[in-house]
């Protein structure tokens, strides 16, 4: 199912473009523009931003500023809804990937939106490790495997990316619970246990295969 983050100025998230989004089996979270200048704004990681600009009133320009400013958006395809009688005025943004021009056939947005997240996942970004099936991208902070998003905390992603960065090598289980929670972390060794069940339930086959417990001693990443 796609995850779509509509940031539009509706109060009513657009009506009939939310509407068209989730026809397409989207999930859709709607966001209002001004919430993302918000300190410590608590965004999803969506496969797409769409941006409704028929009722936005602002500079476009800052406003995709504003959402490349957050990590969970920064690497993400975004799409701007634009009405008719403004397409020959506007102002394409270098963050803006796609267009799509109201009013719209609900095939024409589904097309454009499918090609902007494969094309997103076609490409990653010069900092991705990948292996596999299994990619990890530091600068997003984003999991994915077999180009679908792992939703990770972030322990389960710190643990990840410590193991998938020193490949072949053993880690106990001591020595990882002070790189990853710290000297002054009071839990068992259990805790890293947990957390390593945790990340092979979510990355299936890919965490199966590569994050393999050592002789009962510690865990090593097999590329």
């Amino acid at each position: 199912m796609p995850r779509f983050l509509l940031i539009s100025a509706n109060q009513a998230g657009g009506s009939r473009l939310r509407s068209d989004l989730t026809r397409l089996g989207g999930e859709v979270t709607h966001v209002h523009p001004e919430r993302l200048a918000e300190p410590g704004a608590n965004l999803p990681s969506p496969q797409c931003v769409v941006l409704d600009l028929v009722s936005y009133r602002g500079d476009v320009g800052d406003l995709c500023q504003t959402i490349g400013g957050h990590r969970a958006l920064r690497e993400t395809p975004l799409v701007a809804v634009v009405p008719e009688r403004e397409v020959v005025a506007f102002q394409w943004p270098e963050a803006v990937d796609d267009l799509v021009v109201v009013p719209y056939r609900p095939a024409e947005l589904a097309a454009r939106l499918k090609h902007a997240v494969a094309r997103a996942e076609r490409a990653p970004s010069a900092s991705t490790i990948t292996v596999g099936d299994l990619a990890l991208d530091p600068d997003s902070y984003e999991v994915r495997v077999r180009g679908a998003h792992v939703d990770l905390t972030l322990k389960e992603y710190e643990l990840l990316k410590h193991l998938i960065t020193h490949p072949g090598r053993v880690f106990t289980r001591d020595q990882l619970l002070s790189s990853i929670w710290g000297y002054e972390y009071f839990g068992g060794t259990r805790t890293v246990d947990v957390h390593i069940r945790r990340l092979r339930v979510k990355l299936g086959e890919a965490g199966e295969g590569s994050i393999s417990t050592v002789r009962g001693v510690g865990y090593l990443f097999k590329p």
